[in-house]
């Protein structure tokens, strides 16, 4: 079809989407406006990541929403049902510290009508600069569309007193890795609701009575969970864990699982030789029996950890993996958390208990 020939809503939308993907490449400073969005328009033309057909073709009254995880993917998806059309940036494979502000992040930015992020942080040292290249209004810090779901949770570990560079990647308003917890996913839900609301009041009574669907539901997962997690018998126990990097510390909390900790010696920094031997040595004499780390924590360094502690490590996973059936949901990824410390920490029994229900 003829790019005259398009309806001038269609138009506009295009417009608007090739002057994202200007400003994502860098092109509008160097060429000048017109002749930026003249080539990213021929890249439109040629084929982008996402084609015309299916960036425009959207009804014009669904809320599109963009989010950083996509576990805030499923709570915008719960609570708007088919009065959104929702996407999230990250897959679930990503560290959601680590991050490059790609292109194709900023074009579907630039066309949003809502962006939410965990927020506490978490994504700063790569959102701010998808945004700022959007030229999205509406989803910058203060716009309507602009939602940080941290916002409405009960926050740990928030650090008091002064904060400098000095104290690693600390997290100056609390720590940010509450996807987790159902408990604080339910509570996330709360700044995600009225930020939808206020783009869509006339949809707001249909918006709180599936959030406070959801909410039952993160209640009934939270219980289901810990009765699993039961077969450990950690109340009053010794630590039975450390972290490599304070991640797992909403999951450990609300089920009463006790750590030791963190490996790291400060925050995003990896541990000097001489800290690492102190935490292999407190972790054999608190018979720490498990290290928990993401996929992408240093492999040289928790190698050396179990050298000198003897205490295995287990890699878990952050966040939900829509395209990993068994951790597609918030509800999948927290029976597969909950299963894989049975299997290893629990008793033989426990663990016949976790292989039955995975055949059944």
């Amino acid at each position: 079809m003829n790019f005259k020939s398009w309806p001038s809503e269609i138009k506009s939308k295009a417009l608007t989407w090739a002057l994202g993907l200007a400003r994502a490449l860098g092109l509008a400073e160097g060429l000048g406006l017109a002749r930026a969005i003249g080539l990213s328009g021929a890249l439109l033309l040629a084929g982008p990541a996402v084609s015309a057909k299916e960036s425009l073709s959207q009804t014009p009254s669904a809320l599109r929403a963009l989010t950083t995880l996509p576990d805030l993917a499923e709570i915008i998806q719960t609570i708007g049902g088919d009065r959104v059309q929702v996407q999230s940036l990250l897959t679930g494979h990503e560290d959601p510290h680590y991050v490059d502000a790609r292109p194709d992040f900023v074009a579907q930015a630039s066309q949003a009508d809502l962006l939410c992020s965990m927020g506490l942080d978490l994504e700063v040292g790569w959102l701010p600069r998808v945004l700022s290249r959007s030229g999205n209004r509406s989803i910058q810090r203060g716009g309507p569309g602009f939602c940080e779901a941290g916002r409405s949770v009960r926050a740990l570990d928030v650090p008091s007193g002064p904060i400098d560079r000095s104290m690693g990647d600390l997290h100056p308003h609390g720590n940010p890795h509450f996807n987790l917890s159902p408990r604080s996913m339910a509570e996330a839900s709360e700044e995600v609701l009225r930020v939808m609301v206020g783009l869509r009041p006339e949809w707001q009574a249909e918006f709180e009575s599936r959030q406070k669907d959801f909410v039952q539901s993160m209640a009934k997962l939270e219980e289901a969970v810990r009765e699993k997690l039961q077969v450990l018998k950690t109340s009053g126990a010794a630590p039975l864990v450390i972290e490599y990097h304070q991640e797992f510390t909403y999951f450990l909390r609300l089920y009463n699982i006790p750590s030791l900790g963190s490996i790291e010696e400060k925050p995003g920094v990896a541990p000097s030789a001489a800290h690492l031997a102190q935490v292999a040595k407190r972790a054999r004499e608190n018979s720490v029996r498990l290290a928990l780390a993401n996929p992408s924590s240093p492999r040289r360094t928790l190698r050396r950890f179990e050298q000198l502690s003897g205490v295995k490590v287990l890699r878990l996973p952050l966040s939900i993996k829509p395209s990993h059936p068994e951790l597609a949901t918030i509800a999948r990824l927290q029976h597969h958390l909950a299963d894989q410390l049975i299997l290893a920490l629990g008793t033989k029994d426990s663990e016949q208990g976790v292989q039955a229900r995975r055949d059944h």
